[in-house]
């Protein structure tokens, strides 16, 4: 067994600004806030003990006093900035992810307890946040075999050729200087290998890890590491180990060195990830800047998600009739010129729901998923536009009104204004806290009055228009499919759930490809749809615009159809107008309209009008 003495001082680390410490009851708290006071800049840094509320009703949970008390004292004692923060939320895990990223902060400490469970041995709310945190973390373990906390006497780092260890050391040396504790590193060589080997493995291990080389150093040979620290350590001890917070935490834990420790550790251990070195402090800036906008779901709401976009995608009843209902009232908001029963058909219509559950699919991919989404959605297109069908031979529309030519002319605002309510809807979709916004999301895409128009058209055998809601509907499904997509996978939906990545099979593989493929076939629709849409755009005049220049010009007439032709090159914009009028409709009357048209457009304008003369009887005598 060989050693040697750290040097009478140690320069100071740097150490973090913004410290999170997640509390919940008053047997932890203290170690948690110790560590937590350790690793915080003493100048400039700042420390939160986030209490989570679950009811939303902090002071009436029964250990907040007591959290009071103690983050109270300790400031007193060690004099570091702490409030006590409470965060209302519908998950501990969601509660402290949310407040990590919001409060930008540097560094998150949990408590752990009972590492026994085989499928889930930090517990889930511990692993879900694990999994998903925005920054580096620690994870503190008092063993049920230590009976209560000891007082810390000396901070142990174990260390092999592992990126992990330099994670352990750089933990350690903070630690080592925050508490003005003495710190060891121990490397177990075993009998077979040689003792400059290993000592030539600690001092790669540990060169540029700033205030290692002030630790004491010891080289222990055994041929069981665990027996050998498990002989060496007591309970004043703190272990200090590093690990991959990306990787599968149980098969960590249940790797035959963690594992062992864990289970006969009559000490505590601190698990530490992810922590930069001091070369790493301006990337770890701009890390913390960007954590900002790290919204990853945990295991938990994936998988509620996921049973969720389940449910939209299937056919049910209630998806059928609340698409005709929205149809019919979307349809006679067509007819009637009203955007009010339009507005109130897209709050009713809910296929919003199959389209993200379709994203859904996508971004977890599940074929199955995808299916029955597409299904929903041409059973819903198929029912709203056989809805207006039949209500355009039922009523049929004697004149066109300003919102029937508003609906058929999409431009690449349409395409805009879809894609920011396919990021709303899902963002909405994945976090509960913003659900009631969903209403305005689907206000904001045009989707059923789309649809409804397709039908109105079909039943005037008016291509036009057709052609028009029909290029609006698609633009507005695609939009809405990849914006929702690209949500989930952000947020971490990418069917590669932690828990299940090791038994990944070659069906799994095929999914990835239909995955892929659903993407390039939208990706292959998107283009031709965006190309027609910048070409409608540049050569459209608004149709709406030419309406309300007319009316002005027929006041005491009504305009029953009109038929525009779009410039192209030389050709002015050309409309043909059919009017409906009981008094005589003269040249000059069609040279006026024209004049005051070309003014209102700023172009000029070729008009012609069809008259439709109304002949009234006589009164009675």
């Amino acid at each position: 067994m060989n050693s040697q003495a750290a040097p009478p001082s140690a320069p100071p680390a740097a150490r973090y600004r913004h410290v999170f410490v997640a509390v919940s009851s008053p047997e932890t708290a203290p170690a948690l806030l110790e560590i937590g006071a350790a690793m915080c800049d003493p100048k400039h840094g700042s420390m939160v003990a986030a209490f989570v509320a679950i009811d939303g009703k902090p002071d009436s949970a029964e250990p907040y006093g007591e959290l009071e008390a103690l983050v109270d004292a300790h400031i007193t004692e060690r004099g570091i900035p702490t409030a006590l923060q409470v965060y209302p939320s519908d998950s501990v895990a969601r509660g402290l992810l949310d407040a990590v990223r919001e409060e930008s902060a540097d560094l998150l400490i949990i408590g752990a307890q009972n590492l026994h469970d085989r499928d889930h041995p930090f517990g889930l709310m511990i692993e879900a946040v694990i999994r998903a945190a925005p920054c580096p973390l620690m994870v503190y373990y008092l063993p049920s075999k230590a009976l209560r906390r000891e007082r810390i006497a000396r901070i142990v780092v174990s260390i092999d050729e592992s990126d992990n260890s330099r994670v352990a050391l750089r933990a350690a040396a903070h630690l080592a200087d925050g508490l003005r504790l003495p710190a060891e590193v121990v490397h177990i060589r075993r009998q077979q290998t040689s003792e400059n080997h290993s000592r030539a493995v600690m001092q790669s291990t540990m060169k540029g890890v700033h205030g290692a080389a002030h630790m004491d150093q010891r080289m222990i040979s055994a041929d069981n590491p665990v027996d050998a620290l498990l002989a060496r350590l007591t309970k004043n001890h703190l272990l200090v180990i590093g690990f991959e917070k990306r990787e599968l935490m149980g098969r960590w834990l249940f790797g035959g060195f963690s594992r062992r420790l864990i289970d006969h550790a009559t000490f505590p251990i601190l698990m530490a990830a992810e922590l930069p070195d001091d070369s790493e402090a301006v990337s770890e800036q701009v890390a913390r800047l960007l954590n900002w906008f790290n919204a990853r779901m945990t295991d938990f709401e994936q998988d509620e998600l996921s049973w969720k976009a389940g449910q939209m995608a299937a056919p049910t009843l209630d998806f059928s009739l609340l698409m005709i209902l929205a149809s019919v009232i979307a349809t006679a908001g067509m007819l009637l010129d009203s955007p009010t029963l339009i507005i109130g058909a897209m709050i009713i219509a809910p296929m919003q729901n199959p389209i993200t559950a379709f994203s859904v699919g996508l971004a977890t991919q599940r074929p199955q998923m995808l299916i029955r989404s597409l299904v929903t959605i041409g059973a819903g297109v198929l029912l709203t536009g056989a809805v207006g069908f039949v209500i355009g031979l039922l009523q049929p529309a004697e004149i066109m009104t300003e919102q029937m030519l508003s609906w058929s002319n999409p431009t690449m605002l349409d395409a805009l204004v879809a894609g920011g309510a396919g990021v709303a809807g899902a963002w909405g979709m994945a976090r509960k806290s913003v659900a009631e916004s969903l209403a305005g999301v689907a206000v904001a895409t045009s989707l059923n009055p789309a649809i409804s128009l397709i039908g109105l058209g079909l039943a005037r055998g008016d291509g036009a228009i057709m052609s028009g809601a029909l290029l609006l509907f698609v633009t507005n499904f695609i939009c809405i499919a990849l914006a929702g997509w690209g949500v989930f996978t952000w947020m971490g939906m990418d069917g590669t759930n932690p828990a299940t990545r090791a038994a990944r099979t070659q069906a799994d593989r095929k999914s990835r490809l239909t995955q892929y493929r659903a993407i390039a076939a939208l990706t292959l629709l998107a283009l031709p749809a965006i190309i027609l849409l910048i070409q409608w755009s540049n050569r459209r005049v608004d149709s709406a615009a030419v309406l309300r220049g007319l009316d002005d010009a027929f006041a005491s007439s009504a305009i029953t159809d009109m038929d525009i032709t779009q410039p192209t090159g030389e050709n002015p914009l050309h409309v043909i107008l059919t009017v409906r009028s009981s008094e005589p409709i003269t040249v000059d009357d069609v040279t006026a309209a024209r004049d005051q048209l070309q003014e209102s457009l700023d172009q000029p304008v070729e008009l012609e009008v069809v008259e439709l003369r109304m002949v009234q009887p006589n009164s009675n005598p």
